[in-house]
């Protein structure tokens, strides 16, 4: 996994980018996934890589242990519960088309994320709280060696907390849990069934 510009990623071809066009990215990084058939679709690499996989899961003791502790913390001070002054859904911001084009339910829950939709190179999901509104902006691309993700996060302030809040995990995000994150999506990866490419014997007799 490796940081990519905040230029270089706005410069991508996303629908998400047109749609979160006045949200500050705050972070963006790119993932390899070495191998793996032509043809392969973000829904299909999200089934592998996040949807239940080691992705969300496989991060390493110390990774686990922060979570564990932004999930108390949470619950301590009630970041993560419903209130009245929540941000709107962008899901508000879908085209009748993007609607149709979405391989998945715009709307559909994944654990704390909302998935605003999925499409065939490309996925955007939301994290509402009262410390964001935060937008996960996945982009899938066929490479050479394989496929790769770049991954953008945006985020929008609920409240004067957000910057407040986004200073105090900041070092955390880039030095542990970012390269956690992309270890374990690799590794999802090189696990799964879609790294290993078709063999051109496949069917022959």
């Amino acid at each position: 996994m490796k940081p990519i510009s905040s230029d270089a990623f706005r410069r991508l071809a996303l629908r998400g980018n047109e749609i979160l066009a006045d949200v500050p990215l705050q972070d963006a990084w790119r993932v390899e996934l070495p191998g793996g058939p032509d043809g392969l679709t973000m829904r299909q690499i999200d089934e592998v890589v996040f949807f239940g996989n080691a992705g969300s899961k496989d991060v390493g003791l110390l990774t686990r242990a922060l979570f564990w502790l932004r999930g108390t913390l949470g619950k301590l001070f009630r970041w993560d519960t419903e209130y009245e002054a929540a941000p709107s859904s962008y899901l508000d911001r879908l085209t009748e088309a993007d609607i149709a084009r979405s391989e998945t339910t715009p709307g559909m829950r994944r654990g704390i994320q909302r998935l605003l939709y999925t499409f065939e190179n490309e996925s955007l999901a939301e994290i509402t709280n009262k410390t964001v509104q935060a937008f996960v902006l996945t982009a899938l691309e066929r490479t050479p060696a394989g496929y790769a993700l770049s991954i953008g996060i945006f985020v929008r302030p609920t409240s004067w907390f957000t910057p407040v809040y986004m200073a105090m995990i900041g070092p955390f995000r880039h030095w542990i849990v970012y390269p956690a994150m992309g270890r374990s999506i690799q590794r999802a990866w090189e696990r799964g069934p879609l790294a290993r490419p078709r063999s051109r014997d496949a069917g022959s007799g």
